[in-house]
């Protein structure tokens, strides 16, 4: 049983089969995010922040289940995420969304488009930057348990080829 807080490689093998699944979904995430910004100053789009929030929550999530080398659905339901994310019994150091957040963002990234939403969120900058903060510890958790620096493709025949010129 690994200890609360353990990375999940040892110092001698820092590689995860699955690591592009990880990089592809933290990129998706951060999209979500940076695209946000852009949403809020146009007052037509304005109300695609919640699923982009949602977009973020969730594939910063399935990352760091994959990270966990751990299956997962290709599901957006946060809920189940994250109790996949919960269920490993080690892994709670992670600040997750509170569930009144959960159940809306679910709510609002499935019904968003079909008309208004019954209940929104009066500081939208605000709660976006939770949102963004939340997505942020959990790559660098994801970061923290992989051995990784950042989520940057890493090349082996840099590496490699440095190792050779010595």
């Amino acid at each position: 049983m690994l200890a609360a807080g353990k990375d999940i490689l040892d110092d001698n093998d820092r590689t995860i089969d699955n690591w592009p699944d990880v990089q592809q979904r933290m990129r998706i995430a951060r999209s979500a995010l940076h695209t946000i910004p852009d949403i809020l100053a146009n007052a037509e789009a304005e109300r695609w922040y919640g699923f982009l929030g949602q977009q973020a929550l969730a594939n910063s999530l399935q990352a760091y289940i994959s990270a966990l080398d751990l299956p997962y659905d290709k599901t957006h339901d946060l809920r189940d995420l994250i109790e996949s994310v919960l269920d490993h019994e080690w892994e709670n150091t992670v600040a997750l969304p509170p569930a009144e957040w959960v159940q809306w963002l679910n709510l609002y990234a499935v019904t968003f488009r079909y008309g208004e939403v019954e209940k929104d969120i009066e500081d939208r900058p605000g709660f976006l930057e939770e949102i963004k903060g939340i997505v942020e510890n959990v790559g660098n958790r994801i970061l923290a348990i992989t051995g990784r620096e950042s989520f940057e493709a890493h090349s082996d025949a840099t590496e490699t080829s440095a190792e050779d010129e010595k």
